[in-house]
């Protein structure tokens, strides 16, 4: 087996400053072992940021890293949506006090994809994905829905802002 590489403890993030949220993305890899439901990821610009551990503060990888974590976690991509932030003060804001604070991960609720709506949410106000277990959210799905501008959410569909 392969041995894994989670990235840096969120807690020693200091690079806030270059955060420009210009390319900001969702990001769906399998999961390892009897994970069906997959990993979900977001990378801002030349970060990725996720969360790894049961009780644990958030992890971290560069763009440079991430061809490394796929391969030491023996995972592969299965899809990416990019996101338009309108508030990226807020989002870096609430990522930023996210990465300082431990997380509680449990299993389906408080997962991966919980961190990563928390900080979209931020910037877009309401972003709420459809499911907790990222491999529900398929890429035809999610590419419709992104051509005719709409952002899918637990409670359905509706429209962009």
């Amino acid at each position: 087996m392969a041995s894994e590489f989670q990235g840096l403890s969120g807690k020693t993030f200091i690079q806030y400053h270059s955060l420009l949220f210009d390319i900001v993305e969702v990001v769906v890899v399998s999961g390892t072992g009897p994970n069906f439901c997959g990993h979900m990821m977001l990378r801002v610009d030349d970060y990725y940021f996720h969360t790894s551990g049961v009780y644990d503060h958030p992890m971290y990888i560069t763009v440079s890293e991430y061809d490394t974590y796929l391969k030491k976690n023996e995972k592969t991509e299965l899809f990416r949506t990019r996101r338009i932030l309108y508030d990226k003060n807020a989002a870096r804001d609430k990522l930023k006090n996210l990465l300082s604070e431990k997380w509680l991960w449990l299993i389906i609720p408080n997962n991966c994809v919980d961190f990563v709506e928390e900080v979209i949410g931020a910037g877009e106000n309401d972003f709420n994905l459809i499911s907790n277990c990222p491999t529900q959210l398929s890429k035809k799905i999610q590419q419709e829905i992104r051509m005719e501008n709409m952002i899918l959410t637990r409670r359905g569909h509706r429209a962009r802002r």
